[in-house]
């Protein structure tokens, strides 16, 4: 095979890797938004944010790909790759990521509110004992 094919197959290979990178960081994001409940700006704002740096890095890839040439197999690839993430691994991580977070950080939050009840529950009375004393 002639080297100019194969370094163009590699350059294939690699954009089809940036295209499940750039799935995989946007995995990051769907999970956080999943599990922290955030409003719908908040949202917007992080997904301009991601499609700033997704096409920041679409263009480095391009870089150092081919010389800054466009090619069509190059955003090609990074497209096969988002589906191929998408399709396979995304449902797994995304499954696998929520339910142990939720499994660790359900617990947690219960006993922070139990421990934040206490301490007002304790500053209430603390307070009304306050309020007793000053009036004598």
């Amino acid at each position: 095979m002639d080297i100019h094919i194969e370094v163009q197959c590699l350059d294939f290979f690699r954009s089809i890797l940036a295209g499940v990178i750039l799935a995989f960081g946007y995995d990051f994001l769907r999970i956080f938004r999943y599990c922290f409940k955030i409003s719908l700006w908040v949202t917007n704002i992080l997904d301009t944010v991601f499609a700033f740096f997704a096409a920041l890095f679409c263009f480095c890839v391009v870089l150092i790909a081919d010389a800054a040439v466009l090619r069509y197999f190059i955003f090609l690839g990074i497209i096969i790759g988002i589906i191929l993430y998408e399709l396979t691994l995304s449902p797994l991580l995304i499954k696998s990521a929520t339910t142990t977070i939720n499994t660790i950080a359900i617990p947690i939050i219960k006993v922070f509110n139990y421990i934040f009840s206490r301490i007002n529950i304790i500053k209430m009375e603390i307070l009304i004992k306050l309020k007793r004393i000053l009036k004598k």
